[in-house]
């Protein structure tokens, strides 16, 4: 399940951007180009929805148990939520956020991962919304279905552009 709180929003994120883009590759392509270039777009998101899990369980693995594993599907989908979100301010508000220096990233990831310590502690403080997190992360797994079903399609497709 914590696997579908990683693919939706990078998914989402990776569908509204090829979205905007899409106007002008319609502009500058023809169609079977327009739709590798998509395939290209959600099999790198499946790629990274990949590496983003295998970075939680990573994580679950070096953290003490009682503050990751117990609570994995809650405390990751939160984790990938708020990592997501924070990539997303930072893609869209890339011009105006000094965050591409060292200072800058640095203050941005402690921002991160004090964002994440006080979800974590509140959601451990609060049974109903950690219940509420957890009937959301499994009601997104049939979304993430669908979304790996495309990713698959996509990766058809890539194969037989790179074929012919």
């Amino acid at each position: 399940m914590v696997f579908g709180a990683c693919v939706v929003p990078i998914h989402i994120w990776a569908i509204v951007n090829a979205l905007r883009a899409t106007s002008s590759w319609i502009l500058s392509m023809n169609l079977w180009d327009v739709l590798g270039t998509f395939a290209y777009t959600q099999a790198m998101a499946f790629v990274e929805s990949l590496l983003y899990l295998l970075g939680l369980v990573v994580l679950s693995i070096v953290l003490p148990l009682s503050w990751m594993r117990r609570r994995f599907v809650v405390q990751g989908a939160v984790l990938a939520f708020v990592v997501s979100i924070s990539s997303m301010i930072t893609v869209y508000y890339s011009d105006t956020l000094p965050i591409w220096t060292r200072n800058g990233l640095l203050q941005w990831l402690m921002v991160i991962i004090f964002i994440s310590i006080v979800i974590s502690f509140l959601l451990s403080r609060i049974p109903k919304a950690e219940k509420m997190i957890s009937q959301i992360v499994e009601k997104m797994t049939i979304l993430a279905a669908l979304y790996i079903l495309i990713d698959m399609l996509s990766i058809v497709v890539i194969f037989f552009r790179n074929i012919g």
